[in-house]
């Protein structure tokens, strides 16, 4: 690994690498061992689309997973950027409005 990464692991030693091998094989093991449910509730999908191919369609990838039709948001961003503070704003507005509209279909 550390052949492959070289400056990327900078100061960690070789003890860490060992580590952090040991937490991506059993990251691994447990995602190749899980069974996917479905889940019956209302699903708000916030999609970082930075990068995304044009017909990339986040409901058809999460569909076999909802009995329900999702709401989807898109955010114009990267996935690792959604925590910048200005996505996690737009992110939090399309949240409010999604419970919002929500609310008012329930009354």
């Amino acid at each position: 690994m550390r052949a492959e990464l070289g400056p990327v692991l900078g100061g960690v030693d070789d003890d860490e690498v060992a580590l952090l091998v040991r937490v991506f094989d059993n990251n691994a093991t447990l995602r190749d061992r899980h069974a996917y449910g479905t889940f019956g509730g209302d699903t708000l999908i916030l999609v970082a689309e930075e990068g995304k191919r044009a017909d990339f369609s986040p409901e058809a990838l999460w569909e076999p997973h909802l009995t329900r039709r999702a709401a989807t948001v898109r955010i114009p961003c990267g996935h690792s950027d959604m925590v910048r503070p200005e996505m996690l704003g737009l992110a939090w507005d399309a949240v409010s409005e999604w419970l919002a509209a929500r609310s008012e279909r329930a009354e």
